[in-house]
């Protein structure tokens, strides 16, 4: 899991509620690499991430990699739009307790078109941050 993975996602053009401070930067979420020492982070929770495919894509699973220290979770949940307008929730974590790791967590889903992709950060169980390493979508049957 630690290491580069091709999807739709990698170098797309991607926005966040708030501006990035220092190194956190939201473009990090897409850089297609899993390091954790490079993350888009977010204070306070509730704060969103949202990646613009460019194009309208035919997807059925996204995954997620929330920093990790084998003791904190977050709760999110993941939205999908064609427009940026009218957006359709296809994740709901936001009742989640399992602490975080390596391996990010994979969401299969329906088969749905999307071009953007939204993240609500809801939670940090350690602190008033959110941070995300890395998001992975994947077309379906890819």
């Amino acid at each position: 899991y630690v290491g580069f993975e091709n999807s739709v996602a990698p170098g797309k053009p991607v926005t966040s509620s708030v501006a990035h401070q220092n190194h956190d930067k939201p473009e990090n979420v897409v850089d297609g690499w899993v390091d954790i020492s490079k993350y888009w982070g977010a204070i306070p929770a509730p704060q969103w991430w949202k990646v613009d495919l460019q194009k309208e894509c035919t997807i059925d699973r996204i995954h997620v990699f929330p920093y990790w220290d084998g003791v904190r979770y977050y709760q999110y949940t993941i939205e999908v739009s064609t427009d940026g307008e009218s957006w359709k929730q296809v994740v709901d974590d936001s009742k989640n307790t399992a602490p975080e790791s390596e391996k990010g967590r994979l969401h299969k889903f329906d088969v749905t078109k999307a071009r953007y992709v939204r993240v609500n950060m809801l939670k940090n169980s350690d602190n008033p941050a959110v941070h995300l390493v890395e998001v992975r979508v994947f077309e379906a049957g890819r």
